[in-house]
């Protein structure tokens, strides 16, 4: 039973499609001139060869398990010529080809007879950069395990390729729920739900607003996904987004939230879009308890919130002002209706049934045709606050690269690097087009925020 994929990861597993892959990509941009020697296709096999003991989730493979109803995790070959990989870019390669590669690889599901990740190495981009682009199954780890997995191939110092120099605590191995544990997670999860349910409810009335997923704006964007997928890359200031932060008395991420608004209101206003209301995120968070008493019962240990993004209202301040109430009034009703709902839910959730009736509305096109949940999906996680290299050549970008749901083509995922908030952008172009000229309004975005900071905290 310790085997088998339990929770989430069982959900995104047994979900996914050809149009709706469930993996997400980190996008790492290097300075090579830090290292002893250059980093190659070969120094990046090495490296990973000497650290592949260490990293669990690099040998898992997923199998169907007991008469086929379950999956279950197995230790799989890791062949690291297959894993690892020379990107596909012309000599003279810029952004745009890295990102459009990016886009390539965010379209093709993993193979599943082999562990569920893949390292594609992308030499000779402008300025003498290299990129490494990482790409893992969600089902083996959430933002926050994924930062810890990346970690494990990054050094304080520019080394070569070798055995790993940050010690990082083991990974705590999931414990699935077994036979007997299951009629108490049901009740467990049945009074989360129902508490979940009349929170949102009471709220919702309270409120008189669209916060919670009931009624969010439908753009042209929402359709049926397809296989395609367009990448953008983009960043802030760190710097910029605490000034910002201190100025509105909010918080660094309800500036990161302001900024892809005023992002989209721009984008929505070229595109003759705009809509009357607000738009709605979907905001996953970690609930990983961080004194681990409570059984991990899959590796993705997340929730969400929801949050509206006034893209209709013309003044940035009242914007932010906006953003910065609905967070706090979506954080409480997280908390009132229990950080852990949905991990539970999912635990006891009969997936192969659920992941048959997704399929089913999938093939007959009705995904398209039901309202959004949400329009968009922006995720933020803390990265590294020091100077880090790889292979002995220092991170200077960090880009994540978060997946699209059904009747969801935009996803924003962010994470900090040192000075600057890193961003990477995906959508299904033949949903949401343009999603580069998104990306680029993001600073400009942010220094409205600044421009428009109230007076008194000038």
């Amino acid at each position: 039973m310790a085997d088998l994929v339990a929770g989430l990861d069982a959900g995104f597993l047994l979900t996914e499609t050809s149009t709706m892959p469930w993996h997400v990509l980190g996008i790492l941009i290097l300075d090579p001139s830090t290292a002893p020697e250059p980093l190659t296709v070969s120094s990046v096999r090495r490296l990973i060869a000497a650290r592949l003991d260490d990293i669990e989730a690099f040998h898992k493979v997923v199998s169907p398990g007991p008469l086929g109803l379950w999956p279950r995790w197995s230790d799989g070959e890791v062949d690291l010529d297959w894993h690892v990989q020379a990107a596909d870019l012309p000599a003279d390669a810029d952004v745009a080809d890295l990102e459009r590669y990016a886009a390539r690889l965010a379209e093709q599901p993993l193979d599943r007879s082999r562990p569920l990740w893949e390292v594609h190495v992308a030499e000779h981009l402008p300025d003498g950069q290299v990129a490494v682009i990482a790409k893992m199954h969600h089902a083996l780890a959430d933002g926050v395990t994924a930062i810890g997995i990346l970690a494990g191939l990054l050094d304080l110092e520019a080394l070569p390729p070798g055995p790993a120099t940050i010690d990082l605590p083991p990974p705590q191995p999931p414990t699935p729920p077994t036979l007997s544990d299951v009629p108490a997670l049901v009740l467990k999860a049945g009074w989360s739900a129902g508490r979940a349910g009349v929170r949102a409810a009471e709220r919702g009335l309270r409120a008189g607003r669209h916060s919670f997923g009931f009624m969010s704006a439908r753009t042209s964007g929402h359709a049926r996904l397809t296989h395609r997928r367009q990448v953008a890359l983009g960043a802030m200031s760190v710097d910029d987004i605490k000034s910002a932060k201190a100025a509105y008395g909010v918080t660094f991420n309800d500036i990161v939230l302001a900024a892809i608004t005023g992002a989209a209101r721009g984008w929505l206003e070229a595109d003759h879009q705009l809509p009357s209301h607000a738009l709605l995120a979907s905001v996953p968070v970690s609930i990983r308890s961080a004194d681990g008493d409570e059984p991990l019962r899959s590796r993705n240990q997340v929730s969400a919130i929801f949050v509206s993004l006034p893209v209709q209202v013309d003044d940035v301040a009242e914007r932010v002002r906006l953003i910065g109430d609905d967070t706090a009034r979506s954080k409480a009703l997280h908390e009132e209706a229990g950080v852990t709902t949905l991990g539970d839910l999912a635990a006891v959730a009969p997936w192969r049934m659920l992941s048959a009736l997704w399929r089913a509305a999938w093939w007959t096109g009705a995904m398209g045709k039901l309202p959004p949940a949400a329009n968009l999906i922006v995720s933020s996680v803390p990265g590294p606050t020091v100077p880090l290299y790889l292979g002995g050549a220092r991170l200077v970008g960090l880009h994540p690269i978060g997946p699209l749901v059904e009747g969801v083509p935009l996803n924003f995922t962010a994470v900090s690097l040192e000075h600057e908030v890193d961003i990477g952008v995906l959508s299904c172009p033949d949903l949401f087009p343009d999603v580069t000229d998104l990306a680029q309004r993001l600073p400009h975005a942010l220094d409205e925020i600044i421009a428009r900071a109230p007076e008194v905290a000038r």
